[in-house]
């Protein structure tokens, strides 16, 4: 990924008119993990870079990081002199954040002027699972001023997220902060936190445990989360072209429409399975990823996509309502059914169907090649296809036809 890239995108989405509210520049920005500066070679001017991107689709671009230095990083020997290095991770020593000292330095030297100062206020963090590398990747966890890792290592997880957002209500009064993490832990919440749930196959099976994982999440108490639309390509990946693909990236595409975020990423494999593209000079690993947007599925695939992203879209007032009831209210965004339907014995034990909200009812098409499914309407309401206008008296269930381009979603009436 390169400025000259996301710029090209920002414009072709422009071109087409499409809706954009965040562009990430995602993993391998810096030429080491730990300079805490993307590299300027690939990104000579971020002010330039955020400018452009909010002229373009009026999005905000948000720079990811890691939470390891390596030890080629040139912030290396002063984050290492200031004490703010710990166990060994992922080819380096990462970063503890648990003082406020650390925490401190990291923002005053490197995160306020290198991005904040820049109009970089929202970041992605990878890697926020707290899980360490001392003993092996995943087993050992992080060993903190907390204490051992086998006591106190989810604590590292919040006071990362707080590196990154407790600054912002200082130096941008009134700004909300916002952090994409792939982990969080108990009170993450404060920290403006959207949860999204690793790095997964791109599988229809995949996408059937995202349902229950989106309504588990939000009834812990983490109101916005999110998948990699399409799934982030992990193990099983099929090529852009193929029918798979295809019809996995609009299911999971009609899902992540009516997820209380929508957020589409993943690494694709090139057309035909030929490899990955396009080549990156400026990715500091073995290969660039494949283009994930819009386009790069061919036409008819598009035409759909570009559907659900105009009508998530028109749901924005919707959305905003949610975040109100959130912070007012402390409701889940992603509901069971019983939530809403207490009385409703039959509303219960289903994990395969939800509520946005209270007025959404969402039963996602999940299986390969389905083109129907088995639909369960509350009892207590009556429920309108917002794509078909058929309405539908609650309390039974109906198999409901899902062609490629619609899926069951009814509105409460």
């Amino acid at each position: 990924m390169t400025s000259k890239i996301a710029l090209e995108v920002a414009d072709h989405y422009k071109q087409l008119d499409l809706p954009v509210g965040v562009l990430v520049i995602d993993y391998k920005n810096q030429v080491h993990d730990g300079d805490f500066l993307p590299d300027p070679t690939c990104f000579p001017d971020i002010n330039a870079l955020q400018e452009g991107v909010r002229s373009a689709i009026n999005a905000t671009t948000v720079f990811s990081f890691w939470p390891e230095v390596l030890r080629n990083a040139d912030e290396f020997p002063v984050l290492q002199k200031e004490g703010c290095l710990i166990n060994p991770d992922l080819g380096g020593l990462a970063i503890d954040p648990t003082t406020s000292k650390c925490r401190d330095y990291i923002w005053t030297n490197f995160l306020k002027p290198r991005y904040f100062d820049k109009g970089i206020t929202a970041y992605c963090l990878d890697e926020t699972d707290g899980e360490g590398t001392a003993g092996g990747d995943g087993v050992h966890g992080y060993d903190t001023t907390y204490g051992p890792a086998a006591a106190a290592s989810n604590l590292w997880v919040n006071d990362w997220l707080r590196l990154f957002t407790e600054p912002l209500l200082t130096a941008a009064p009134g700004l909300p902060p916002m952090v994409l993490t792939r982990g969080v832990w108990a009170g993450g919440q404060r920290h403006g936190v959207v949860l999204w749930s690793s790095d997964i196959e791109s599988t229809f099976e995949e996408l059937t445990s995202q349902v229950p994982q989106g309504v588990h999440a939000s009834l812990s108490g983490i109101p916005w989360w999110t998948t990699d639309v399409g799934g982030y390509g992990c193990g099983f990946s099929a090529p852009q072209n193929s029918s798979y693909m295809r019809e996995l990236i609009v299911r999971w595409y009609q899902f992540g429409c009516f997820s209380p975020v929508f957020r589409t990423h993943g690494c694709r494999y090139g057309h035909d399975g030929g490899g990955l593209e396009p080549s990156d000079p400026c990715v500091h690993s073995t290969y660039s990823c494949g283009a994930n947007e819009v386009w790069s599925y061919g036409n008819d695939t598009q035409a759909i996509l570009e559907k659900y992203i105009r009508l998530r879209a028109a749901m924005k007032p919707y959305i905003a309502e949610l975040a109100v009831n959130v912070t007012k209210r402390g409701v889940p965004t992603m509901r069971p059914l019983w939530y809403d339907f207490p009385e409703d014995n039959a509303s219960y034990g289903i994990n395969d169907q939800y509520l946005l909200g209270p007025r959404y009812l969402v039963a996602p098409v999940t299986v390969q090649n389905a083109r129907s499914r088995n639909v369960y309407f509350p009892k207590g309401a009556k429920w309108t296809h917002i794509f078909t206008k058929e309405v539908v008296d609650g309390g039974k269930s109906m198999t409901v036809d899902a062609p490629l381009d619609t899926f069951p979603v009814y509105e409460r009436t």
